[in-house]
């Protein structure tokens, strides 16, 4: 069925672009300038669009067979969640359980808002999206010859009937458990189970392989079996031994056994925040709160998780305190520390240097000496000159007498000019001391970089064209085990970039 209706889709997308080239090389004078529909006037990543996707950082409707990630970044209002491409409606092509708009867009008449799965993660799993879908023309158990007659499930013995898990399927449509998956994510799919926690009716339908007299699939303590997160009572699987970690309170030998990624004198501790929990006794903070959206396996659940420690709670790290706050004390993967006011000292030193010039200048006066049979008389004089920056002046005289016979002499020597600079430098310096309180950006605030944000990650979701957003938003660390893109993400500060999960 899905075939048939890709199919469909793509010859739609292809005679719409056959169509407007055609108009283009016939009349490009007569066409009329594209319409830019915007909700605001800037933009960083889809997820800031109430309608529309973000292109060139606006706000854009995009129009038929254009990417899109969510049905309101269509103008139609119809993301195709197979191909990711604007769909049409208004023409009955839709079988069961496909997106609807309207009941003109359902081969059975009829688009219906609680068909599940109703609330669902599409693209790349960022964004949580409530949608509609069209209800079956037809029912499991009427006759059929070929699996493309099946609204549901598969086409077993002449009648529609749902597929178990392990049959091969091409739609979550086929399937009892309602989830149709690749396990080694290649072209092979199959019925798989559903995680922890959701509605079964066989034990089969069930990761956990067992189905409450609740009629829903359990979750399994320490050390029980997992394929997700959502199968274990912690709410965290290790996904490479498919062993669920241990939950607040539970002995244990090692970091990677617990949730919180924490073991301390051989108990695993509370959760930090954001993490998922079930009870306030959990959490540092001691508040589970309600409100946390988490998608697993293309479903969006509302999950409840702890909230941010105040000061004088315990903590892990600095992202698990209230804003301007930070974790006092913690030794990373040893010990917890203490939620206390972030203060941080910053010092500016001012240094300005004077250079003074002092000049000195000498003169020296001719010296003349005369000596005749008579007395004679010698006659020095000297003018010193100084010039400093008190201004000072000497000037020395001096008178010498000479008595000689039979001899007559004149001498002038010289005179020399004299003129020395000296140069002295003054260093002033000023120190100006202030305290100053940095607030981080608490979960969910717009980030740029991780240094932004309390937990030390900001989250950047990813764009229509394979590369991240150039802002995002702040968000709690990863245990061991969880989805990753980046080290920063990671409470133990390394990701796995072949698998995509933490270290």
């Amino acid at each position: 069925m899905i075939l048939s209706r890709r199919l469909q889709s793509l010859s739609l997308i292809l005679a719409a672009c056959i169509a407007v080239t055609t108009a283009s090389l016939i009349s490009r004078s007569n066409r009329a300038p594209p319409t830019l529909l915007t909700t605001r006037a800037s933009c960083g990543t889809d997820a800031d669009c109430t309608a529309g996707a973000c292109v060139n950082g606006t706000c854009t409707l995009q129009d038929f067979g254009r990417l899109c990630q969510v049905n309101s970044a269509c103008s139609s209002g119809l993301c195709d969640e197979d191909i990711y491409r604007c769909d049409s409606v208004g023409t009955p092509i839709y079988a069961y359980r496909d997106l609807c708009v309207s009941n003109a867009d359902c081969v059975s008449g009829i688009c219906d808002a609680g068909i599940m799965p109703v609330n669902i993660c599409p693209g790349n799993g960022a964004i949580c999206e409530t949608v509609s879908r069209c209800a079956p023309g037809s029912s499991i158990g009427q006759t059929c010859s070929a699996n493309a007659d099946c609204y549901e499930g598969l086409c077993t013995d002449g009648r529609c009937q749902y597929a178990a898990v392990g049959t091969p399927c091409d739609t979550n449509y086929n399937c009892h458990s309602g989830i149709c998956a690749s396990p080694n994510s290649d072209d092979n799919y199959f019925c798989a189970a559903r995680s922890g926690g959701n509605p079964c009716g066989t034990d089969n339908d069930c990761s956990t392989g067992a189905c409450t007299s609740a009629f829903t699939c359990q979750q399994n303590e320490m050390g029980g079996f997992c394929r997700g997160n959502r199968d274990c009572i912690s709410n965290s699987c290790l996904t490479s031994s498919n062993i669920c970690r241990g939950a607040p309170g539970d002995r244990c030998s090692s970091n990677a056994s617990c949730a919180s990624g924490l073991c301390q004198a051989g108990q695993c501790t509370d959760y930090g925040y954001q993490a998922l929990c079930t009870a306030n006794n959990q959490c540092y903070s001691n508040s589970c709160i309600n409100g946390k959206r988490v998608c697993e396996n293309g479903v969006c659940y509302v999950s409840f998780w702890c909230d941010a420690s105040p000061n004088g709670s315990p903590c892990a790290v600095d992202g698990d305190c209230v804003p301007g706050s930070r974790c006092v004390g913690a030794q990373a993967g040893i010990s917890t520390g203490t939620c206390a006011l972030n203060t941080t000292s910053t010092t500016t030193t001012t240094t300005k240097s004077t250079a003074t010039t002092t000049s000195t200048t000498s003169k020296s006066t001719s010296t003349t000496t005369t000596s005749k049979s008579t007395s004679t008389t010698t006659s020095t004089t000297s003018k010193s000159t100084s010039t400093t920056t008190s201004k000072s002046t000497t000037t020395t005289k001096s008178s010498t007498s000479t008595s000689s016979t039979k001899s007559s002499t004149t001498s002038k020597p010289t005179t020399t000019p004299t003129s020395t600079k000296t140069t002295s430098t003054t260093t002033k310096t000023s120190t100006t001391s202030s305290s100053t309180t940095t607030t981080l950006k608490p979960s969910g605030a717009t980030c740029t970089t991780n240094t932004n944000c309390q937990s030390g990650y900001c989250r950047k979701p990813l764009l229509s064209n394979g590369t991240r957003a150039p802002t995002g938003t702040c968000d709690a660390k990863k245990a061991k085990g969880a989805k990753c893109y980046q080290n920063g993400g990671c409470i133990s500060g390394s990701c796995n970039k072949t698998t995509g999960i933490c270290n």
